[in-house]
């Protein structure tokens, strides 16, 4: 039987790296959390939403900085960060890449922020989930091919059907 991150993972990122599921408890927290997002029906502004990724995300050998600006990505295909790039410009979403927790609780914490697509492991969900209480946040798994915090992959459709159901789009 397919698991859930089987079933959304292409085949070439099904290595033996690990999981980035969190435990028991931070799984049905964020299972909940999931739930109650997907039920509402509010939409957001573009100025409200915005993606916020692992730097783990970008190919380990690339030089670009994207923790200084996404913009910086040269779009080579090798990781994640060219199409999470794009589908957050289709959506006017303003994308970050962080290389840690307080930078993300920043981020979050602004006013204008009403809405997140967040990208991580399990347990860095489960955390800011509970530091960004009262936001709306859409959870999105990130997989490990090469182990934790290395080479990470997200399928972007992923995140744009979260942005899709934030910004009500069809």
């Amino acid at each position: 039987m397919a698991t859930h991150a089987d079933h959304h993972t292409p085949p070439d990122k099904k290595a033996a790296g690990g999981s980035s599921r969190g435990s028991f408890i931070e799984e049905s927290v964020l299972s909940l959390n999931r739930w109650r997002v997907f039920r509402g029906t509010k939409t957001y502004l573009p100025e409200e939403v915005i993606v916020l990724c692992p730097h783990c995300l970008q190919n380990s050998a690339c030089a670009c900085k994207i923790l200084v600006d996404a913009k910086n990505c040269r779009r080579c295909g090798k990781c994640s960060i060219k199409d999470l790039v794009e589908v957050a410009a289709r959506y006017q979403a303003p994308i970050h890449f962080v290389a840690g927790g307080r930078e993300a609780v920043r981020l979050v914490k602004q006013p204008a922020v009403k809405a997140i697509v967040a990208v991580a492991c399990g347990k860095e969900l489960f955390a800011g989930l509970l530091k960004a209480f009262g936001k709306r946040i859409v959870t999105v798994h990130n997989e490990w091919p090469h182990g934790p915090c290395k080479d990470t992959f997200v399928d972007y459709r992923k995140v744009e059907e979260a942005l899709r159901l934030l910004r009500g789009s069809p």
